[in-house]
């Protein structure tokens, strides 16, 4: 599917996006995972893989153009782009600050942005790549408390339709994923137990939170050859929350767990 790949996975010390770099690599891809905090050893990576762990700062095009230097001499051209890099902040919309709202963007989009930008051009020489990017539920219909971070999510939905349509003709597939209430470091508080984080979810079809190893899932497909007829695809995963939510006065309303 991906072997002897070169990948390169962006915020992958934690959550979703070490899950990502850690099955990448377990099927045989190089990965080069990447954050901007550095992570002992290889991080999500085999101690014997022949992949690396570096830092990276998404928003800074020179950092971007040292990984992509780095892929060309030790590895080859980098052929699997993962923009998974991202951050969160809650407020109410009218108390979100210009300040928040930029810094938001510049990663969440700007930093796939200056990726694909960056990582793209080698892919366009081979005529072969596909770049999977992280969308958000929170990118297909609005949520509270997360203005900012909705914005930059409808944003990489928009990045991830335009860059499938020019870089399809060059080789290139891109495709994004879209998850929804996912068990990560970023959404939880680490008080709570898996019982009551799953209860936030009661009301969405599956009643439970996701895994970050189940979103992996969906980014190997798109990564791989399996998907090879895919572009500007958007899976989501998110245990049939955009489905609707259950009301408890209505028929066929769940018992409580």
């Amino acid at each position: 599917m991906v072997k002897d790949r070169v990948a390169i996975v962006t915020g992958a010390a934690s959550g979703m996006g070490k899950a990502i770099a850690a099955l990448l690599d377990r099927e045989g891809a190089i990965v080069i995972a990447t954050d901007k905090v550095m992570a002992d050893g290889k991080g999500p990576l085999a101690d014997n893989s022949p992949g690396v762990f570096v830092t990276l700062d998404v928003t800074r095009a020179e950092d971007w153009a040292e990984v992509a230097a780095l892929a060309q001499a030790r590895y080859g051209p980098p052929s699997i782009l993962v923009n998974n890099a991202g951050i969160l902040h809650f407020a109410s919309l009218l108390e979100t600050s210009p300040e928040q709202v930029r810094a938001i963007m510049d990663v969440n989009f700007m930093g796939a942005f200056l990726g694909i930008r960056t990582i793209a051009p080698f892919m366009v020489r081979e005529r072969r790549g596909a770049i999977v990017n992280i969308c958000s539920i929170d990118a297909t219909k609005a949520t509270n408390g997360v203005a900012a971070y909705a914005s930059s999510k409808w944003a990489l939905r928009g990045l991830t339709k335009a860059a499938a349509m020019e870089l399809g003709p060059l080789g290139i597939r891109v495709n994004a994923v879209h998850p929804g209430g996912i068990s990560t470091p970023m959404v939880r508080d680490g008080a709570m137990t898996d019982a009551e984080f799953d209860a936030i979810y009661h009301d969405i079809p599956l009643q439970r939170a996701g895994l970050s190893e189940e979103v992996a899932e969906a980014v190997l497909y798109l990564a791989s050859e399996r998907s090879s007829y895919c572009a500007g695809t958007e899976i989501v995963v998110d245990g049939g929350a955009t489905v609707g939510t259950y009301y408890a006065q209505l028929p066929g309303y769940p018992d409580p767990r």
